[in-house]
C-alpha cells in the first residue's frame, strides 16, 4: 500500500509540475514602474527586490491577485500580476529599434561605401575597356594598313620579277645585237679594206700599163 502511495505522489508531482511549465510564459513588468518582488504571495511576505519596467520574468503561476515568476538569472519570486504584460514595455520596444536602426544605418553605410568602391571600380573598367577598345580599333586599322601593302609588296614584287626577266631577256638580245653589229662592222671593215686593197692594186697595174705605153711610144 504504501508502494502505491508513493506512486500516487509521484503521478501528481508530475501533473503539477506538466501544468506549471505548461502554464509558464514570459511577461515584463508595465512601463514607468518599480515592483516588488518578495518571497511569497502576499503584502506582509519578505520583499527580495524591487524589480524595474522592463524586467522579463517567466510566470510560473498564478494565485489570486499574486503571480510566481522567475527571474533571468533563475531565482523565482512573486509579484503582483496586475503589473506585468505580455507586451514589450515601450523601452525595450524603443531599445531595441534603436539598436535595429543603428545596425541597419551601419549595414546601410558599409553597403554605401562598398556601392561607391563598385562604382569607383566601374569606371576603372569602362575606363579600361575603352582604351582597350581604341587600342584594338589602331591595331585593326594597322592590321588594315599592313594588310595592304602586304598586297601592294606582293603585287610590287611581282613586277619587279617580270621586270627582271623581261629586262635580262633584253640585256641578252642587245649582247646578241651588239655581237651582231661588231660582227657586221668587222665584215665591213674587212670589205672596205679589200676594196682599198683592190682599188690600190688596179691603180698599181694601171700605172705599170701606163708607163709601159709610154715606153713604148718614146721607142718608136
Amino acid at each position: 500500500m504504501d508502494l502505491n502511495i508513493k506512486h500516487i505522489g509521484i503521478v501528481c508531482f508530475c501533473i503539477i509540475m506538466l501544468s506549471v511549465s505548461a502554464y509558464a510564459e514570459t511577461q515584463y513588468v508595465s512601463d514607468q514602474m518599480h515592483i516588488t518582488f518578495r518571497s511569497g504571495p502576499g503584502g506582509d511576505r519578505k520583499i527580495i527586490k524591487l524589480l524595474v519596467s522592463g524586467q522579463p520574468l517567466e510566470v510560473l503561476q498564478k494565485e489570486g491577485e499574486w503571480a510566481q515568476v522567475r527571474r533571468p538569472n533563475g531565482k523565482e519570486g512573486w509579484v503582483l500580476h496586475r503589473y506585468l504584460t505580455t507586451a514589450e514595455p515601450c523601452d525595450m520596444v524603443f531599445e531595441r529599434l534603436s539598436s535595429k536602426h543603428a545596425t541597419l544605418t551601419e549595414r546601410a553605410d558599409a553597403l554605401n561605401r562598398e556601392n561607391n568602391t563598385l562604382k569607383n571600380k566601374n569606371e576603372a573598367l569602362i575606363a579600361t575597356l575603352r582604351s582597350t577598345q581604341a587600342e584594338l580599333e589602331k591595331t585593326r586599322n594597322a592590321f588594315d594598313v599592313l594588310t595592304k601593302e602586304s598586297a601592294a609588296y606582293l603585287e610590287l614584287k611581282t613586277k619587279h620579277k617580270k621586270t627582271t626577266v623581261r629586262l635580262s631577256g633584253q640585256t641578252q638580245r642587245a649582247d646578241d645585237l651588239e655581237n651582231e653589229l661588231a660582227q657586221i662592222t668587222n665584215n665591213h671593215n674587212i670589205k672596205w679594206f679589200l676594196s682599198g686593197a683592190g682599188m690600190l692594186v688596179l691603180g698599181v697595174i694601171l700605172g705599170l700599163i701606163s708607163r709601159s705605153k709610154s715606153r713604148k711610144q718614146s721607142l718608136l
